[in-house]
């Protein structure tokens, strides 16, 4: 199978949103539940260099 960089892309960007989504949703059900201090704005910075990790370090098929 070749390499589509546009698909890559595309695909990094739909999981950066996903796991945007997924921390902002914890977020907002924390704070409607008067938890502890809410995570600062590194969640999302962490979240999203992880999906892009996973682009880069594939596993071998």
């Amino acid at each position: 199978m070749l390499f589509d960089p546009y698909l890559a892309q595309r695909l990094a960007e739909e999981r950066i949103k996903d796991r945007l989504r997924e921390a902002e949703q914890e977020r907002l059900i924390r704070a409607a539940k008067g938890s502890q201090k809410v995570r600062g704005w590194w969640t999302p910075l962490v979240l999203m260099l992880g999906s892009l990790l996973g682009l880069v370090i594939r596993p071998q098929s």
